[in-house]
């Protein structure tokens, strides 16, 4: 597994009161002190954690070609943040706000989220706008955006407004949207109008529309002429204030025409609206059950059927299988455009797919999520399988049935990775059965898994009886 770039960098720890961990059982020493440090809600102990944040990031550099112990190290850095999420202290913070220009950008980016849920404050907020508006680190960027937006922070709206812009990666311009939502100001209208002017149709468009909702209180769709003639109208009279709180993921209920889906193109019902798409392929050995066709062949077919129809103009797209091992059909470039040749060649993949083996969705995911969507920008996956996740490399879980309900380790990596990316995940679960098909393992637990994912990750979850 290749770490992605906002996992990369270089870790000072002499400015903090962390010593270093070392030997065989470091990873597990780690997770002990961590656990020390967050319990001492102080300075002290805010000091302690951002150096072993900046340990456990070390590490996970130098374990990047070893899946499972990158894992491991990389679950220190979550617990971190999950645990500077719940440290309130007044010291603490102060703590906090005095390292974050000492931390290398990927743990500056670490702790900006998990400040998000801490109270406003002016002299954090501030220190966060100016570090936005030098900073070129795309996780630095997403992670300053997401908590001005969340603090409400009316100095935010200038540096937020220049990160607005369609040459800047996918995910700081769905922050973006999502950040202006937040923050009633009335200069914001006409820079979303000309920025959704731009784009040509996709997720984005109806971030910017959701933003616009949010701060005028109108319901239009999202179309720059319609937005543009009404604030022309109104502009000179209006005056900003929280018209309603934003609303997100409109467009998957399907309740409004999308002019620019003129076929009306869903997959699995789930209304096609993005323009950078990857779909995950479960080829295990259960999807042969489910009589004849298997569950294999009708989700084969039903992907081949929507490849060939993806707009050759404006759609992105790669598809992933899975089973033991991981396949990406373009190995090449990230996403590829629809055109006829890609359709061809994509749809002789899916043929060639045979099912067999295990469930490795942790690993199909990040392959997703680090090798196309931080390389290439993605805006959807679609994740089509019939099984439990396998356990993670580093587990010490031995079986499937031994896993926590719902895959509760796996689902919280995967909102993990995806902070800085901000790719919607759609979850499709395959049950066809007949008579004589083996029993379930775990059919309760994968669908609490399926749901969660796509609730944090604002999918759509759906079910193949």
């Amino acid at each position: 597994m290749r770490t992605p770039l906002f996992l990369c960098g270089i870790f000072t720890l002499a400015s903090f009161t962390a010593g270093p961990v070392l030997g065989a059982n470091a990873a597990q020493k780690l997770k002990e002190q961590v656990k020390e440090a967050a319990a001492q809600d102080n300075a002290g102990g805010a000091n302690a954690i951002m150096g072993y944040l900046a340990q456990a990031l070390s590490m996970a550099q130098q374990q990047k070609n070893n899946d499972g112990a990158l894992r491991e190290w990389e679950e220190i850095e979550n617990d971190c943040q999950d645990d500077i999420a719940v440290m309130r202290s007044a010291d603490a913070d102060k703590a906090f706000l005095a390292g974050l220009p000492r931390l290398s950008p990927p743990a500056q980016a670490q702790l900006l989220f998990s400040l998000i849920p801490h109270d406003s404050n002016s002299d954090l907020d501030a220190a966060v706008a100016k570090l936005l508006g030098s900073t070129n680190d795309i996780q630095v960027m997403v992670a300053c955006i997401d908590l001005l937006g969340a603090h409400k922070y009316d100095g935010g709206v200038e540096p937020i407004l220049k990160q607005l812009k369609i040459t800047n990666a996918v995910c700081v311009q769905v922050a973006a949207c999502r950040a202006l939502a937040n923050i009633p100001d009335k200069k914001v209208v006409t820079p979303l109008v000309d920025y959704m002017r731009q784009l040509k149709g996709g997720r984005l468009r109806y971030e910017s529309n959701a933003a616009l909702k949010a701060v005028t209180g109108q319901d239009f769709n999202p179309d720059a002429a319609t937005w543009d003639g009404w604030w022309k109208k109104n502009e000179a009279e209006f005056k900003a204030a929280q018209a309603k709180a934003p609303v997100f993921n409109e467009e998957l209920k399907g309740e409004k025409p999308d002019k620019d889906n003129k076929e009306g193109l869903t997959y699995y019902e789930i209304p096609l609206t993005e323009n950078r798409i990857v779909f995950l392929l479960d080829t295990s050995g259960s999807m042969t059950q489910g009589g004849k066709p298997n569950r294999f062949e009708k989700a084969r077919d039903q992907l081949k059927d929507l490849v060939m129809r993806l707009d050759e103009n404006k759609v992105l797209f790669n598809i992933i299988a899975f089973s033991s091992n991981v396949r990406r059909w373009n190995k090449q470039q990230p996403l590829v455009p629809a055109n006829a040749a890609n359709k061809k060649m994509a749809c002789q993949f899916l043929d060639d797919s045979r099912p067999g083996g295990g469930t490795q969705t942790m690993s199909a995911m990040e392959e997703a999520l680090r090798e196309v969507a931080f390389i290439n920008g993605v805006e959807t996956v679609f994740l089509i399988t019939d099984g439990a996740p396998q356990p993670m490399l580093h587990s010490n879980v031995k079986s499937i049935a031994e896993l926590p309900k719902g895959n509760s380790d796996i689902r919280r990596r995967i909102k993990w990775i995806n902070q800085v990316l901000k790719v919607r995940l759609h979850t499709i679960g395959i049950y066809t059965r007949i008579p004589g098909d083996p029993p379930e393992q775990d059919a309760a637990g994968m669908k609490d898994f399926l749901q969660g994912v796509a609730k944090d990750n604002d999918g759509t979850y759906k079910e193949v009886p």
